[in-house]
């Protein structure tokens, strides 16, 4: 049969990206298992969002301290790790959630943080140029699981949020 359908799983409680070859869908082959950096605290791995142009491989871990992971994934069966981005206004306990990428863009969902918008035209050097916080509460739980839970971006450019506390944001970008 074809070969080079490869499918990239993030396995949360083993903190593994796996790549698998489901070219024969009844006999999916594992090539490779990369573990994430903050594999070994427990919950990591949570979310992979593929770079339009397929070369790169964006990660989040759901775990405390956790960033923007980057991966070269030019040759797909080998993922390799390039670098990690995290803002410096993020508090070190956030936990990054979601990644979704449209064009050059990272859509970033950090718990407590609001979403990021990360720009990735150079994947190995990602710079942050916008975010938007839909908390309006002060949380005095210790708690990292509150405000922005998910994002997603439509053809239109409108980024649409979700935050646990507050609903539904509906966005749009100034051009």
């Amino acid at each position: 049969g074809k070969k080079g359908y490869i499918v990239y799983l993030a396995d949360i409680y083993e903190g593994y990206i796996r790549v698998l070859d489901i070219s024969d869908p009844t006999n999916p082959m594992l090539l490779d298992s990369v573990h994430t950096p903050l594999y070994n605290q427990g919950i990591s791995v949570h979310n992979l969002w593929a770079s339009e142009d397929k070369k790169w491989l964006f990660a989040t871990e759901e775990t405390s301290g956790s960033s923007l992971l980057v991966y070269d994934i030019s040759f797909p069966d080998k993922p390799r790790f390039v670098t990690v981005y995290r803002s410096e206004k993020v508090a070190d306990n956030s936990i990054i959630h979601n990644v979704i990428i449209g064009g050059n863009i990272a859509y970033c969902s950090w718990y407590r943080e609001g979403v990021r918008l990360v720009d990735i035209s150079n994947p190995a050097h990602p710079k942050e140029f916008a975010l938007f916080d839909s908390s309006t509460k002060s949380f005095t739980d210790m708690s990292p699981f509150h405000g922005n839970w998910s994002v997603d971006v439509d053809d239109r450019g409108l980024i649409m949020i979700s935050d646990i506390e507050e609903g539904l944001f509906i966005l749009r970008r100034k051009q």
